[in-house]
C-alpha cells in the first residue's frame, strides 16, 4: 500500500509567528488552484468526534492562533529557536489527509517543514483532480524551501535514503537548480 506525502523542507530560518502564518495561509489558500478540493480543515483531537466539531476557517488570523511555540517537555517553557508548529487534517475521518508544519525554527539541528500526508492508496487514483506538479509548485512558491518532494516511504526505502529530500520522489524540487523534476518510476 502506498503511503504518499508531499513535503517541503528548509534549514534554519528565523521567522515571526506572523510571517509563518502568512506563508501557511497563502499555501492553504493557493492549494485550491491546484485541484485540492477540501476546503474544510479540522484541528486534530484524541477522538474523531471532538475534532469534527472544530473546523478551521483558513485565514492568517486563524493560522496565527493555531501556530504554537515549541516548548520544553520538562518545564513547559517556550524554546524560541525551535519555532512554531501546527497540525490538522481534512477529508474522510476514517482516512484523513494530514497537514503538519514547523516554521520559524532557527536551531542548527532543526529543519523547518510542511508535510501533506495522503491516506494509504494511490494518490493519483484517489485524487484525480489534483495536478500534483502544480501542487508541489504551490508549496515551493509559498514556502521557499531548499527542497520539496512528492514521495512515499516505499520510495525512500527503495533509494536507500535517510530523508525524503535526499531520495527525490515522483516529483522533486531543489533550490539549487530551481527546477521541478518528474520521475518516470512507478508509484511505490
Amino acid at each position: 500500500m502506498i503511503r504518499a506525502f508531499l513535503g517541503a523542507y528548509w534549514g534554519p530560518r528565523r521567522e515571526s509567528v506572523g510571517s509563518c502564518a502568512r506563508r501557511l495561509s497563502d499555501l492553504l489558500m493557493s492549494m485550491a488552484e491546484c485541484g485540492w478540493s477540501s476546503t474544510e480543515w479540522r484541528v486534530g483531537a484524541t477522538a474523531v468526534k471532538p475534532s469534527l466539531e472544530q473546523p478551521i476557517k483558513i485565514s492568517r488570523e486563524a493560522i496565527t492562533q493555531l501556530l504554537a511555540p515549541n516548548k520544553s517537555e520538562t518545564d513547559g517553557s517556550v524554546i524560541e529557536d525551535l519555532g512554531f508548529s501546527l497540525s490538522f487534517w481534512a477529508g474522510d475521518p476514517e482516512r484523513p489527509t494530514g497537514f503538519s508544519a514547523t516554521c520559524g525554527a532557527f536551531a542548527s539541528q532543526i529543519n523547518n517543514s510542511v508535510v501533506l500526508r495522503f491516506p494509504a492508496g494511490d494518490p493519483i487514483l484517489e485524487y484525480p483532480a489534483i495536478d500534483f506538479e502544480n501542487l508541489l509548485r504551490c508549496f515551493v512558491d509559498c514556502l521557499e524551501p531548499n527542497a520539496a518532494v512528492l514521495s512515499s516511504m516505499g520510495w525512500i526505502k527503495k533509494h536507500k535514503a535517510t530523508t525524503a529530500w535526499e531520495s527525490g520522489g515522483w516529483i522533486s524540487y531543489s533550490s539549487e537548480t530551481q527546477e521541478l523534476v518528474v520521475s518516470k518510476d512507478d508509484w511505490i
